[in-house]
């Protein structure tokens, strides 16, 4: 049995590459990983991406999404598609992508895009941020670091190097969304366009 190396992040597949969403609680995953769902990406994970330490592909966590009670108002045509689950005296949703379209699941796929998303205010900017820096980030946000021991950081380090990384302050969900379309998406074959 393969011990993956399991990333806080969101993963979503355009074409046959894999985007990586990095970023705390709060910072937007889920949300915006519904909205690219409606841009045509199909879903390894809202939360945990889980990396094949040899190969390198990003493996689907097989778990529904969890929309925060705040997150669901973007989307009302999915509110009868969740279920409400109850935790600490607050309302989460749970939705299976199955529900949203019939090939909304994601097969593994190799990371070619790495945004690390940071709550802000205002207009959202989308920014190249440094191997390093990316590294820091990933290594924050992994959840069993110990568990797969020496090799971790080769792991990490080859998915950084055979992707673009880019830093989100987000803002304006839809301004958001469009910053990534531009920056990454080709027009004509709506997968992640990059000169690796």
């Amino acid at each position: 049995m393969i011990a993956y190396l399991k990333i806080h992040a969101a993963g979503v597949v355009f074409g046959d590459a894999a985007l990586m969403l990095c970023g705390p609680n709060g910072a937007g995953k889920t949300t915006l990983t519904l909205r690219l769902v409606q841009e045509g990406a199909r879903v390894l994970s809202d939360d945990e991406t889980w990396i094949d330490p040899l190969s390198t592909l990003l493996h689907p966590a097989e778990r529904p999404l969890l929309i925060k009670d705040s997150g669901l108002h973007y989307f009302p045509a999915y509110a009868d598609l969740a279920t409400p689950v109850e935790d600490q005296g607050e309302t989460s949703w749970m939705l299976d992508p199955g529900s949203i379209r019939d090939d909304a699941r994601a097969d593994p796929a190799f990371c070619r895009a790495i945004i690390n998303l940071m709550p802000g205010a205002g207009p959202a900017e989308l920014r190249p941020i440094s191997q390093y820096e990316m590294f820091r980030q990933l290594l924050e946000q992994c959840m069993n670091f110990p568990e797969i021991g020496d090799a971790a950081v080769p792991a990490l380090s080859r998915v950084i190097r055979s992707s673009v990384l880019y830093e989100l302050r987000r803002g304006d969900l839809e301004h958001s969304t469009k910053l990534i379309k531009e920056t990454l998406l080709c027009p004509t074959t709506r997968s992640i366009t990059t000169t690796i």
